[in-house]
């Protein structure tokens, strides 16, 4: 057996025992540099890999290898950045199957055609994207659109809580389209801007002009979709958009912070169409995936973290990747300017206001009513009126509920807080929304993600 196939055969067995996103930051370009009688020495591209290899998956490589060399008892590794037989590259084992060659989109837009604004920030890639068992799901199928869009999963329709990467997967997959195929006219954007777009097209009379700008594109990628709920004009006009994009096999990419079913307001043909494609959602990151993230980012900016900060840091910080990633760039600049490395005590002094732990504060009315009435789209003051319209009765009678439900709220309490009611209306509203949520699975949801916002207020 070659030191490459001994390497390979270990990547197979820790390829199925951790996570993807830990197996591809910590394993990818390491390879056996030498083995000897009773030792293994692998070969790492940076710092990192190699503390982390020696640190914590060091009983688990020797386990593997004793299963073909027996003596061997201890590994060592060393940083080399360059293997002198490429065919021992991990690449060629994070994918199983067999590459598939790379079929040529068949959208082939003429040259002559006018190049367009594609509002793409080209530091959003895939390369820098960490995989973990949360977007697994959505990233296979950008990966599957920028090399072939609109063939497989048209629209795409990715969902998931705020900060969480999903604007990053749609601008990588724009950005790997163009590289693919640089004649293709792709274009990113959010609802809030297509919105605000078309108004001004219609108060300059020319909205035929601007539905024609997106018609023409070969792909079109719509951040922040829920945003469209209550616009009616808007919905209208995106409406014939979609159609004309999709009829031509156009891709359209598509992204929220909710399921198409939890948008409130929306248009019925919108929302079958919405989920007529590929629907993919994006949750939290684990603590596997969410270590590979810190470690991706100490080596795309250069910087040294012990690892018990990194697990710490990791532990504490879980809501959403961007809370992460906001709280390591603190660090790294605050201790690159003082030329020094902190220690763990400095950085749960500097991260004490964000992390998520010690923010968390006992859940409120007030937080209740905020994130129901941002949910429905309604203003406070209307849940406490008097007005009988569904679009406010709604929120009224879900936000009734939660305030029983979560909080333990005696129903006379929560008649006064919701406008100075009676306690018999308080009771009637939780038991119809009880009742409802038994066979409203779209309720259901909404309820779900209700709750998934009471941190942020």
């Amino acid at each position: 057996m070659t030191n490459n196939e001994l390497w390979q055969a270990v990547l197979g067995e820790m390829e199925l025992s951790i996570s993807k996103a830990s197996f591809t930051t910590w394993f990818k370009n390491t390879f056996i540099q030498t083995l000897q009688k009773d030792k293994i020495v692998v070969a790492v591209p940076n710092i990192f890999a190699k503390e982390w290899l020696e640190k914590k998956y060091k009983q688990r490589i020797l386990d593997s290898v004793r299963h073909h060399f027996p003596a061997v008892n201890s590994l060592l590794c060393v940083i080399e950045t360059e293997e002198k037989d490429s065919s021992k590259s991990i690449d060629s084992i994070v994918t199983r199957s067999p590459e598939k060659p790379k079929q040529s989109s068949k959208i082939a837009p003429p040259s002559s055609r006018p190049s367009v604004d594609n509002n793409l920030n080209n530091r959003y890639m895939f390369e820098n994207f960490v995989v973990g068992a949360n977007n697994e799901l959505a990233f296979a199928a950008c990966q599957s659109i920028s090399e072939t869009p609109g063939t497989n999963y048209n629209p795409l329709f990715i969902y998931g809580g705020v900060g969480l990467g999903k604007t990053h997967l749609l601008q990588s997959t724009g950005n790997s389209a163009i590289k693919n195929n640089p004649s293709l006219r792709v274009r990113y954007l959010s609802m809030e801007r297509f919105t605000n777009e078309l108004v001004d097209a219609i108060q300059k009379s020319k909205a035929k002009e601007f539905k024609n700008n997106y018609i023409d594109l070969d792909i079109l990628i719509l951040d922040d979709v829920q945003f469209l709920a209550g616009k009616e004009k808007t919905q209208e006009e995106f409406f014939h958009v979609f159609e004309s994009l999709y009829q031509h096999g156009k891709q359209i990419i598509l992204s929220s912070d909710r399921a198409p079913k939890s948008i409130p307001t929306l248009e019925d043909r919108l929302r079958s169409r919405f989920e007529g494609g590929m629907m993919a959602d994006v949750g939290k990151p684990d603590l596997e995936t969410r270590v590979a993230i810190i470690g991706k980012k100490l080596l795309e900016k250069q910087f040294e973290l012990d690892n018990e900060i990194i697990e710490y840091l990791a532990q504490h910080i879980y809501h959403n990747v961007r809370e992460l990633e906001g709280a390591l760039n603190k660090i790294i600049v605050t201790y690159q300017l003082r030329n020094t490395n902190p220690s763990l005590s400095d950085v749960v002094d500097m991260t004490k206001d964000v992390i998520s732990v010690n923010r968390q504060q006992e859940l409120t009315p007030k937080k209740i009513l905020k994130s129901v009435a941002d949910f429905y789209d309604v203003k406070i003051d209307e849940i406490f009126s008097r007005c009988r319209k569904k679009k406010v009765v709604k929120p009224r009678q879900v936000a009734i509920y939660l305030m029983r439900k979560d909080i333990n709220l005696s129903f006379p309490d929560i008649g006064q807080t919701i406008g100075g009611r009676d306690h018999s209306t308080a009771i009637y509203a939780f038991e119809k929304i009880e009742k409802e949520i038994e066979n409203n699975s779209i309720l259901e949801d909404q309820l779900k993600f209700i709750r998934e916002k009471f941190i942020d207020y």
